[in-house]
């Protein structure tokens, strides 16, 4: 600590450090690493995503959901602190309440396949959140009275799991949105009073004039990642986010959080949204004037930013202002990346999960609206990282010959898949997880796992190219990372193959 006294402070903020990092402030890192599987060996992960900045402990960057949930605390008069989990000693024993923003505690989020071909089905967040929960430091100040709420879009996963040794050394595990529960939370610890084990607040959002009880963030967040709107309107059954209710941030205040960022010194970013093109609008056409209006106000901070989800059907339904957005971006970088759902080519299983994906078009053009979209992307330097699920509610043999013969049509477009086993959440939270690991799969569903590789394989080379262009050492890094580990995938396929066909 360089000698300096520490400030005594109340509530302490951190995560684990697959996610607690600057991933060298860029998103287009940032975005594949974050929280991802054991796909690198620790030596080369620890190179690529850094570790966090901080002074006397406090990060100069975290995590965006974290700096919501500090600017919570701040409105609300609480002194609040946001740490790197290698100082946390330093603060604890002062501090009467440790919040932990989580991604994947117990490895239980779906995950692409490919990662686990490669090293494993752990997940580095799994490792770093278990080695977070268990330092010395923390066992000692729980002695002493101190409660720790977990919360982050993997908090869902202790609360399925209550006989996980983990769980039980939490004291609250936060559901949803923390600016709903989270200060009568904090003051109900202050006051000694009794607390629940369990909070959520996926019912208390109360539609757009929420947005005014949202607070904004008052330090920089990792990587320049800010939301533009929350909730989604398309109600996919496997999907948590559709349970909040559709808001978009006015500009003004997506602006102070790009300002924050900006005077922090970063000049590149995240645009988060469900459907960043379907900013402005309740219904499934994009709006002309309020996404220009958006795109210009974040080039007027950074440099370059990309995409957290979009989807196919808002460009088609709006191919002019796709082109028109296009111009804007490239006038500013070469390319810009985003990520978006094909999950299926079989309209069947699209109707019975996700009926609203294809809107404002029928279901029955889905597989169109896929081709036409990825050759739009294609032509204006949009990189798509595309997920698949496997193992839908309800999926058969046929429906993967479907899928399978989707991605042959697709082979000469640029974008990556992510095949990724069916994780019960959003209305199919009660139904028995079924994991789909690699020994597990059917020969059809392995067989689109290895379409998706050989895909993958052509494709990440001259993606490789594009994105890590002005970084020579990332790229040499990826190259070499890119030809071993694609192909121990296809060998780790092949040889399950010939072990079942000798036995």
């Amino acid at each position: 600590m360089g000698g300096k006294a520490v400030l005594q402070t109340d509530i302490i903020l951190t995560a684990d450090h697959s996610i607690m990092n600057n991933f060298h402030l860029k998103g287009r890192i940032a975005l594949p690493f974050y929280g991802s599987g054991e796909m690198f060996p620790r030596w080369l992960f620890a190179i690529l995503v850094g570790k966090p900045e901080h002074k006397d402990g406090i990060v100069t960057y975290a995590p965006y959901p974290l700096r919501k949930v500090e600017a919570t605390l701040l409105d609300a008069g609480f002194n609040v602190r946001t740490i790197a989990p290698s100082h946390l000693k330093h603060y604890l024993p002062d501090a009467k309440i440790l919040g932990i923003h989580t991604v994947d505690p117990l490895g239980l989020a779906s995950k692409p396949f490919l990662y686990e071909a490669i090293k494993g089905t752990h997940q580095y967040s799994t490792t770093y959140f278990q080695q977070l929960i268990q330092q010395p430091c923390i066992k000692e100040a729980k002695k002493q009275g101190l409660k720790i709420i977990l919360g982050g879009e993997g908090a869902w996963q202790l609360q399925k799991n209550p006989e996980s040794p983990l769980a039980s050394e939490i004291d609250t595990i936060v559901i949803g949105e923390a600016e709903n529960t989270l200060p009568r939370l904090c003051h109900d610890i202050f006051e000694g009073k009794p607390v629940q084990k369990y909070v959520s607040s996926n019912n208390n959002s109360h539609g757009l004039d929420d947005i005014s009880n949202i607070s904004t963030i008052r330090n920089a967040s990792i990587s320049g990642c800010i939301e533009i709107g929350r909730g989604c309107n398309r109600h996919c059954k496997f999907c948590e986010v559709t349970k909040k209710n559709l808001r978009w941030y006015p500009l003004e205040k997506i602006e102070k959080e790009l300002q924050v960022n900006r005077c922090n010194g970063l000049i590149k970013g995240i645009i988060h949204a469900e459907d960043v093109f379907l900013y402005g609008t309740t219904g499934f056409i994009p709006d002309d004037a309020k996404l220009t209006n958006l795109f210009e106000l974040v080039y007027r901070y950074y440099d370059e930013f990309l995409l957290t989800h979009f989807s196919f059907a808002a460009i088609q339904a709006n191919t002019s202002l796709f082109k028109n957005l296009m111009e804007i971006v490239s006038s500013h970088q070469k390319f810009i990346i985003g990520e978006t759902g094909i999950e299926t080519g079989s309209i069947r299983l699209m109707k019975q999960t996700m009926s609203g994906k294809a809107l404002p078009f029928k279901m029955s053009q889905w597989t169109s609206l896929i081709t036409e979209s990825l050759s739009l992307l294609h032509d204006h330097h949009f990189i798509p990282y595309c997920s698949l699920i496997i193992g839908l509610p309800g999926e058969t043999d046929n429906d993967v010959v479907e899928t399978l013969n989707l991605i042959d049509d697709l082979k000469d477009l640029r974008f990556i898949l992510l095949p990724s086993g069916f994780t019960p959440l959003g209305t199919y939270t009660d139904l028995d997880e079924k994991k789909y690991d690699i020994d597990s799969l059917t020969p059809l569903r392995k067989e689109l796992i290895k379409k998706c590789v050989v895909h993958n394989t052509y494709w990440t080379k001259k993606i490789g190219k594009i994105i890590l262009q002005e970084d020579f050492g990332f790229r040499m890094l990826s190259k070499l990372w890119y030809t071993q580990s694609h192909f121990k995938g296809l060998i780790s396929y092949y040889k399950a193959d010939i072990g079942r066909s000798s036995s």
